[in-house]
């Protein structure tokens, strides 16, 4: 009865637990910050992929919410990458709109940079940021192992190149990356699509 007394003693009183303040200052001054610094890194390690511009992204989140960037051909990462430099950005705190993809943010006004990082070569940076647990890189080798992905490339790939029918001016930038990086998806889809003129136009196949 006496313990039970004291205890609404200090609760009136507005008396403060110390377990309760330790706790407060241990998430305030420990986890909230390096949650903050690994959701700030998260989005710079993001926000380099966008150093070059490019026709594709490899880059996505597993199903523990990681960030991997994965070789969709030989050699991807380093071949995009490599020597490439630019700007990182830090803006002010604003009124931004989430996107579709995750921890990407975009403001239809104008808004103040508080903090700019040269990156001199973003090849270099993704190792780096790999080597800190900030990125997963998987080479090319996990892509040429996995049917599913295989079939995904040749499909997306190959409908874009139908799409937009690259092959009518093949020396143009995006002709070009694609006849290069995905050289077989690109004879195979010319080849299909030589087919298939031939039977729409009623020639017998050879």
């Amino acid at each position: 009865m006496e313990k039970r007394n004291e205890s609404r003693k200090w609760k009136t009183a507005g008396r403060f637990p110390a377990e309760i303040l330790f706790l407060t200052g241990f998430l305030v001054g420990n986890i909230i910050p390096n949650l903050i610094w690994k959701m700030e890194w998260k989005q710079k390690t993001l926000a380099s992929f966008y150093l070059i511009r490019n026709f594709e992204y490899a880059y996505g989140y597993d199903r523990q919410g990681r960030l991997y960037f994965a070789d969709l051909f030989p050699d991807a990462l380093k071949k995009l990458y490599s020597g490439k430099q630019g700007w990182v950005y830090t803006c002010e705190s604003g009124d931004y709109e989430k996107t579709a993809i995750p921890n990407e943010y975009i403001s239809r006004t104008p808004v103040r940079v508080t903090e700019a990082a040269f990156v001199p070569d973003a090849y270099a940076a993704f190792l780096e940021e790999e080597r800190a647990g900030n990125i997963l890189l998987y080479d090319y080798s996990r892509t040429a192992e996995d049917p599913a992905a295989l079939a995904w490339l040749d499909k997306e790939i190959g409908g874009t190149i139908c799409a937009e029918r690259l092959w009518q001016e093949p020396d143009a930038a995006k002709a070009r990356y694609y006849r290069e990086n995905y050289p077989e998806i690109w004879k195979r889809t010319l080849e299909r699509m030589t087919q298939e003129e031939a039977i729409s136009h009623g020639k017998p196949e050879n």
